[in-house]
Formats: structure tokens, sequence, C-alpha cells
């Protein structure tokens, strides 16, 4: 852990970029605005540059904060800060604003990151990078404002899956609970966060799930959204990191994964998540992505015909490995 020397890089510099990777989410947003809230009530000039701007679910997040998404021109800075990447190329066009001889601080809780930063802190126990960034302002005695507090929450609230998955740790909990002091709402921000759907996302989400399929023995579910699915609905721009969560709620299902082909032409964002410790991170970094063991991703270039077929190949090897395994104890 390199708390430390993350601490001397903020107390020796004065300007910072920080970034997160792309797809903003919950933990990743609430990390950064909570993050660039710290670095200014420390006096530094702060910068964020991500690839694209964040979800309009998340908006009373950074409320007055300004999202860029390319490094203004003519603005410098003297460290770059990562939050909540594994890799560096991860940023995605953000990674054109760095500058090459600046060093890199990267602060992370994926078991599959890199250590690409010329300082690294990265803890895969933490529950979210909400979590490490809450340790920052203890560490460094700064007070957490509300918006900072409602952040940070929102962090690790999302990235628990709304305390729900294995990465629900006492400490996690009792960080939420020394937030929670500072008036946030759990309802209100449940509410915000979940249950804010427009229509046409609500449309697209019951065009997705009426192509589920499953594999013969029932323990492995996929589903996938298409651009011509959003096109046919209205809603190209749709929040559907939630959809993932349906075909992974089925009884006897091992690993969900979730198909969605994205902006960039040609390419097609899959999202694993498994409920019996399968490593579905594995999976993810066998493809150029990664994440967590039980939650993780990639993006492959290819039609989506043939990216669901070489993903469900590896899926289904992974889930028969662990079952054969499985079988092999002896008790």
């Amino acid at each position: 852990m390199s708390i430390k020397k993350v601490i001397e890089a903020i107390k020796g510099n004065k300007r910072f970029l920080i970034s997160s990777h792309v797809n903003l989410e919950g933990d990743a947003l609430g990390s950064l605005v909570a993050l660039h809230n710290l670095l200014k009530k420390l006096g530094k000039k702060v910068l964020i540059v991500c690839d694209d701007k964040p979800p309009r679910l998340y908006k009373f997040l950074f409320r007055n904060i300004k999202i860029y998404t390319e490094r203004p021109h003519g603005s410098s800075y003297d460290v770059a800060i990562i939050v909540d990447c594994p890799e560096v190329s991860r940023i995605g066009r953000a990674e054109k604003s760095l500058i090459e001889t600046k060093p890199i601080v990267n602060i992370d809780h994926h078991v599959s990151n890199r250590y690409f930063g010329k300082v690294n802190w990265v803890e895969p126990e933490a529950c979210s990078a909400g979590e490490i960034i809450f340790g920052l302002f203890e560490k460094m005695k700064v007070d957490i404002d509300r918006q900072s507090a409602i952040c940070l929450y929102t962090a690790i609230f999302t990235d628990t899956g709304s305390f729900r998955y294995e990465n629900t740790t006492p400490k996690c909990l009792h960080v939420a609970g020394e937030l929670l002091k500072h008036g946030i709402k759990p309802q209100k921000l449940s509410e915000m966060i979940y249950e804010t759907s427009k229509f046409p996302e609500i449309k697209l989400l019951g065009l997705t799930l009426s192509g589920m399929q499953h594999s013969k023995d029932g323990k492995i579910a996929w589903i996938k959204t298409t651009r011509k699915m959003m096109e046919r609905v209205g809603a190209r721009k749709s929040i559907t990191e939630r959809f993932i969560n349906f075909p992974r709620s089925i009884e006897g299902v091992k690993v969900a994964v979730f198909f969605k082909e994205i902006g960039k032409t040609g390419y097609v964002k899959v999202s694993f998540r498994s409920k019996a410790n399968v490593d579905v991170n594995r999976i993810a970094r066998l493809f150029g992505g990664g994440g967590h063991r039980a939650a993780s991703g990639c993006e492959i270039k290819g039609p989506i015909s043939k990216v669901e077929k070489m993903v469900l190949d590896e899926v289904k090897k992974a889930v028969e490995n662990k079952i054969n395994n499985r079988n092999k104890i002896k008790w």
C-alpha cells in the first residue's frame, strides 16, 4: 500500500489532472468528484478529464463541477491521478490528455490492476475506489463535506450492489455508516440511482430481456442489446448497466453475460457477473479487460454474433472447470 507516497505526491504538487475508466459509473464518478473536492480543499488546481460525459443518472454528483472530455488547450498539470482503473489504456480518449513526462498516481481496487503508475496504491480487498478515497480524507485530515460524503456513499453503495455482493465487508459498512452522519438520506439516494429510468429505457429493457438465452444446463444466461434495438425504442444513450442483474438473478445461473453494441464502430461491450465463485475476471482478461472475480468486463471489436460465440465458449470452459474441480473434492 502506497498511501504515504500518494500523500507526498499531493502535498508536493500544485496542479492535478484526474481521470477514470471509460463508461463512468457510480464508483468511478463518485470517487473522482470526492477526490476533486479533497484536492480543492488543499488549495490545488484540478482538472477532471474523462472519455465521455457522465451519465445523466449521476448528475446529482457533479453539479457545478466541470468534467472535460479532453484537456483544455493551454492547460497543464504536475501529476495525473487515475482512479478505479486497472490499466491506463482503459481511460479511453482521455489518455491523449496525458503528458508522457508527467508522473501518474494509480489508485484502484481491481484485482486485475497492472500497476502502471509511478505511484501505485492498489487495495483489492477494498469494496470500491470510494472506500479508498475515504481513507485518503482520513489520513490527510481533510473534513468531508456533505457533497463528498454523497459521492463516496454512492461509490460504495453501487459497487457493492446495494450492499448485496460479496465485497460487502465490515469495513465498507463502517465507512458507509460514517458517511451517513453527514445527513445522507439512503432511501432518496437509492431512488435517484435505481428508480429514475426514462420510458425508452424500460422499453429497451423489455426488448433485451425478450431475447434472453441460457445454456442447456441453465448455469449460464446471457442477453444482448444492439444499436438497432436502441434506435427502435429511441434510447440511443440509455443507461443499461443494471440490465445484467436480471439474468444473474435466475435460479441456478452461475455466470451472467451482457453483450452491448457501443458507440465505437464495430465494438461490443461485454459485462460478466458471477455468483458461484467462477472467476470472471480471468475470462475478461483473455479479451483485454478485467475487474473483479465476480464482476468484470471488456470491449471486443467484431460483429456481436461472433463476439457472443467467442465469449460464451470461454465462459462455458470456466464454468465446467469449476464444476469438475468441485467434484474432485473428497469429503
